[in-house]
């Protein structure tokens, strides 16, 4: 849950210029679809036939350039030049409005080997950089988004290398990297595609073996894996007509051999090397196109349907990446009459409701909130959890940002018991997937039952063997859950506070989930206010970013104990309060009874995650929100809001990306 973007209204406000055409606030999907529907076909061709020619010797390569400048000049771009020996980089920037040090590239390289007219290879890659560059010129983006035409890719990626070295020596922070790499070719005959196959432990590709051409090659190296994500998302979602065969290699493809090794052929090997994310889109060169590197390469032979879906996609990566914002989710405290109605707000000063919705039918008590990326794509979704009321059962839901509903996230996770149910989200099993965790509502007679659930994004839900189990043996008043990685071991583990019981002190315990089974982790159980009553609040995130997560804490609903958050570290052994997180979010007379957290979202792009906390359930306060900053050292408000004016008992909170 890394780096927000300002707000939203900045990209419509371009996109109706674009279209020249008022729009209202749509969905995001909706935005991204027409974006992605601005590929022109014509475009595409007209930049291949203006470069379909041999591109090797200096004054055939300053030929091409100007023609890859002048376009882009004229989409309003101030081109820079990386020279090298006799040719150079070009490179068009869109500055990035909230944090333009992180950097998401577009690019193609524009050179051929001698005598080859090279328009699959690789000027239909150029012309998919130049249709992006198009599309996005002009619009308010909150990080900044790199469109190059590198030189002299055939001699040994040399223009690559170069921006690379660049790159490295300012310090560049490039968080993904779209490598368009002859993508116009298409064959439909049996056979005429040579099969791609897996190398065990070394290269995953899926589906392996097919010999007709008509997929695209989408293929990462480990430490890209959420490009590929985002690319297997983006073609569902926004390119159904596109065939999509993902490419997984280790390391930065050594593995696959030191001799004809093409997942090392082109420009993404550079970013790869420097540990810069990158997927590379081709037709999988001469495994398919057999004019490759001859003069017989044009564009009469290539597909531009096919070409135009696959810049769409890569088109969509990149919005994906860079259109991404964080916003804060909340439901209403439990009293009787407060409705579960979820609300969608923007992390901005200036925040305002952007969605809301009902996520029971009829139920009261308001509605436990929680985020998490349950079903693999690149937005996290939205969870829920029935508040606790006296009838209302264990009921958990999953919705889209806008409140459509996740088919099949649809359960009752302690079967007929009521009270409702506590919830969260975190990949406790490395698999890249959050999975759900839920724990028991506080009715006197449920004990601490916690769950772990699985959900893909086909309907149903599993449970998850070896995740249930009583946090805290026989005490009753159920149980309180999140998720992070708080030993620093990659994988997140659980995290619990007793519940809201009028004997249960605050005692919060760390888990570990390992090979199905689940078991404490050693030092980590506390009790975090002492000998007071009524439970504990808990949640985690990295605050003072050093790429651990802390736990963050706040009193149960006990009268008389305030708002008090404190921060706690946990070093594999044994927690330790955490400097300058430890303070009362509003002062005890207006928040008698606890507060509600959640410190898993960057909501302001700094690298370091931010605090949320709501008020407790305290029938005589309000639904005040407030967001702070932590600097490692110092805690400072950010803003507050109030999350449902007329209503009482608090508010429950959470973030997601969305």
């Amino acid at each position: 849950m890394k780096k927000p973007r300002k707000t939203r209204t900045q990209l419509f406000a371009s996109l109706a210029l674009l279209l020249l055409a008022a729009i209202t606030l749509p969905a995001r999907t909706d935005v991204i679809q027409l974006l992605v529907d601005e590929v022109s076909e014509t475009r595409l061709s007209d930049h291949i036939a203006a470069l379909e020619f041999p591109r090797s010797t200096p004054a055939d390569l300053a030929v091409a350039s100007s023609y890859i400048r002048g376009q882009l000049e004229s989409f309003g771009y101030t081109v820079n030049e990386q020279p090298l020996d006799y040719s150079e980089n070009l490179i068009a920037r869109i500055e990035g409005s909230v944090d333009p040090d992180r950097v998401f590239v577009i690019g193609a390289h524009f050179d051929t080997i001698e005598n080859t007219t090279g328009a699959d290879d690789n000027a239909s890659g150029v012309a998919g950089m130049l249709e992006c560059a198009r599309i996005l010129a002009g619009m308010d983006l909150p990080y900044t988004v790199e469109f190059v035409a590198f030189t002299l890719e055939e001699l040994g990626l040399f223009g690559s290398y170069h921006y690379i070295d660049d790159a490295l020596a300012q310090g560049k922070n490039i968080f993904g990297f779209v490598n368009f790499e002859m993508i116009g070719y298409t064959c439909t005959e049996p056979g005429c595609q040579a099969p791609v196959w897996s190398i065990p432990g070394c290269f995953d590709v899926d589906p392996e073996g097919g010999t007709v051409g008509t997929y695209a090659g989408a293929l990462v190296n480990d430490a890209s894996v959420s490009l590929l994500d985002a690319c297997v998302f983006a073609a569902a979602n926004y390119v159904p007509d596109l065939e999509v065969v993902t490419m997984q290699v280790a390391g930065s493809g050594e593995c696959a051999g030191s001799g004809w090794n093409f997942t090392r052929r082109s420009d993404h090997v550079p970013f790869w090397e420097a540990g810069y994310p990158a997927i590379e889109f081709f037709d999988t060169y001469n495994l398919r196109n057999n004019f490759y590197h001859t003069m017989n390469d044009r564009l009469a032979t290539l597909d531009m349907t096919f070409c135009r879906r696959i810049v769409q996609t890569g088109l969509a990566i990149a919005l994906i990446f860079t259109d991404v914002s964080h916003h804060l989710i909340t439901g209403p405290g439990p009293a009787h009459d407060n409705p579960p109605l979820v609300r969608l707000i923007p992390a901005t000063e200036d925040a305002a409701i952007e969605f809301e919705f009902h996520a029971y039918s009829g139920l009261h008590h308001g509605v436990n909130v929680a985020s998490g990326n349950v079903d693999g794509g690149p937005f996290d979704k939205i969870l829920t959890g029935a508040g606790p009321g006296a009838t209302y059962g264990p009921h958990v839901r999953g919705f889209q940002m806008d409140g459509t509903p996740l088919p099949g996230l649809n359960f009752l996770a302690y079967g007929t018991n009521n009270w409702g149910v506590n919830v969260t989200a975190g990949d406790i099993d490395g698999d890249d997937y959050d999975e759900i965790i839920t724990g028991a509502g506080p009715g006197a007679v449920f004990g601490p039952h916690v769950r772990g659930w699985n959900y893909d994004g086909t309907p149903g839900v599993e449970s998850i063997p070896g995740v249930s189990y009583f946090a805290y043996g026989t005490p009753k008043w159920g149980v309180n859950v999140t998720a992070g990685d708080i030993d620093g071991d990659g994988y997140d583990e659980i995290v619990t506070g007793a519940g809201p019981g009028a004997v249960y002190g605050p005692h919060v315990r760390g888990w570990n989930v390992d090979g199905g089974t689940t078991t404490a982790l050693p030092g980590c159980s506390f009790f975090a206010y002492g000998t007071r009553k009524y439970g504990v609040n808990v949640s985690c995130g990295d605050v003072d970013g050093d790429g651990i997560d802390e736990i963050i804490t706040a009193p149960g609903p006990g009268a008389m104990f305030g708002a008090h958050v404190r921060g706690w570290n946990y070093n594999g052994a044994a927690v330790t309060e955490l400097p300058g997180i430890n303070f009362f979010a509003w002062p005890p007379a207006q928040a008698m009874y606890g507060a509600k957290v959640f410190a898993g979202a960057d909501l302001d792009g700094d690298g370091r995650d931010e605090l949320v906390v709501g008020q407790g359930a305290d029938p005589s306060v309000a639904t005040q929100v407030k967001v702070y900053r932590y600097d490692g050292d110092q805690l400072s408000q950010w803003f507050d809001l109030d999350a449902y004016t007329g209503l009482t008992h608090g508010t429950n909170v959470a973030a997601g990306r969305f």
